[in-house]
């Protein structure tokens, strides 16, 4: 349906280009987008030097589309061929696309708690696996490495920092919004930092892109806090959708009587 937002009007927080493919969904779909985008990636200098000859190890694991790019803007890609490859959802294998390479491996649901112990299971890594992140990343795939004996290297490929500049945009937007959207515990922690006064919005509804940003979210003072099955944007908008139908459901039964 094209007007399924019925003009909610949703704060978009994650960084561009991005944010604007997201508000361009939500306007397709009836919605008001406000974009803030509140962190700013930034590719780091790569350190390969303690590092293996890359094309030596077995597996390499993305964990965002934004390691994708960074790694493949200071590595030829044809270094990676013959090295198998894991990612950590379908955005994220769109991104190694366009570097000509395939996930061999996606996880059933996108996060890094659901991915170490199918990766594990389901690929049994015999040589060594080379991790490719942000300096903000968790640490559950290294835990579970370390706890099966799997030699593995981390590569950081990026850093995330909060956007100061957009901090009297996210004011104003905040007291104008229905709903905010967070694509990632280091936008829910922007959110934190470029606000003065965050407990103001702790009861607007919050559609987060999976759990690890909905625990965040939950941990910084959120109440309402919902959750797509598929942890993707387009997974976002139809939980939002739901989210309309849930409460026309609920009015009209309390009409009822």
């Amino acid at each position: 349906m094209l007007n399924d937002l019925q003009q909610k009007r949703i704060l978009v927080t994650r960084n561009e280009p991005k944010a604007s493919e997201f508000a361009a969904e939500i306007e397709r779909r009836g919605g008001i987008p406000l974009i803030a985008p509140l962190i700013r990636i930034e590719c780091t200098s790569l350190n390969l030097a303690n590092l293996e000859a890359i094309e030596s190890y077995e597996w390499i694991i993305f964990t965002s589309a934004n390691g994708v790019r960074c790694f493949f803007k200071q590595v030829e890609r044809q270094r990676v061929k013959g090295v198998k490859i894991a990612a950590v959802g379908v955005k994220t294998n769109e991104s190694l696309r366009a570097y000509g390479h395939e996930a061999d491996f996606i996880p059933s649901v996108y996060n890094a708690k659901t991915m170490a112990p199918e990766f594990i299971r389901d690929m049994q890594p015999k040589g060594k696996v080379l991790i490719v992140h942000g300096q903000l990343s968790g640490t559950i795939l290294n835990e579970a490495f370390l706890q099966e004996n799997i030699p593995f290297d981390c590569l950081e490929v990026y850093d995330t920092t909060a956007n100061a500049d957009v901090k009297s945009t996210l004011q104003q937007a905040l007291q104008e919004i229905d709903w905010i959207t967070f694509t990632s515990p280091s936008t829910v922690d922007a959110c934190m930092t470029l606000v003065d006064d965050p407990e103001d919005f702790y009861n607007t509804p919050v559609f987060s892109i999976g759990t690890t940003t909905e625990k965040r979210a939950l941990e910084c003072g959120f109440k309402y806090v919902y959750v797509p099955g598929v942890f993707t944007i387009e997974g976002m908008l139809e939980r939002m959708s739901e989210y309309i139908e849930e409460r026309k459901h609920e009015t009209d039964e309390k009409n009822k009587f």
